[in-house]
């Protein structure tokens, strides 16, 4: 390490000459990113990464370079903090990433939970999937099934599996159900044709 910080002095220097000559420039800013990780730096990490903090995404991005740096425990934090914030499309991702976490660490039960949340943070089918594999890893799904089309069906009743895939609900062992084709209503809504 010591080899490569010797390295690094000249850069570093250089990235800093170029911030006093342009402090708005974004490669020099970029430049400042990448030493962060070089140092493992996590508070540099935050602030260069995250910016004012203002969206869902700059947490996504502060908790992807901490878990760059292998630092998982915080990556976990920021993204418990994002999920905090009213949840939009980029929500998805910090559900995923802490996912990812707790699944790395053998924490599948949190897992589960963390899903459960995710559902009901967006409720679309893409959630429902996320805690349906969640679910099944640990042999809980069958108790959860019914819970999560209901909060679908009360939530956005557009986005309930059965609407376009009928399998989606319980079908007898031996017996499935046809497929129907779908169509789009209106942008994030599928029906079935003639539904």
């Amino acid at each position: 390490m010591h080899s490569a910080s010797g390295k690094v002095r000249p850069y570093r220097a250089e990235v800093h000459r170029r911030l006093k000559i342009d402090p708005s420039a974004c490669a020099p800013g970029h430049a400042l990113q990448q030493l962060a990780l070089v140092d493992r730096d996590k508070e540099a990490v935050v602030q260069l990464f995250g910016g004012d903090l203002a969206g869902v995404h700059r947490y996504v991005v502060v908790a992807g370079a901490l878990l760059a740096i292998d630092c998982r425990a915080d990556a976990l934090e920021w993204t418990r903090r994002g999920m905090a914030l009213p949840a939009s499309w980029q929500s998805r991702k910090l559900y995923d990433l802490a996912a990812d976490v707790l699944a790395g660490d053998g924490e599948l039960a949190q897992v589960v939970d963390l899903r459960r949340e995710g559902l009901e943070a967006l409720p679309d089918s893409t959630s429902y999937a996320a805690l349906r594999e969640a679910a099944r890893a640990t042999g809980q799904w069958d108790g959860l099934r019914d819970g999560a089309l209901a909060l679908l069906a009360r939530r956005s009743p557009d986005a309930h599996p059965s609407r376009c895939c009928p399998t989606a609900t319980s079908t007898p062992p031996g017996r499935h159900s046809p497929r129907r084709r779908c169509s789009r209503r209106r942008p994030g809504r599928w029906r079935p044709v003639g539904a």
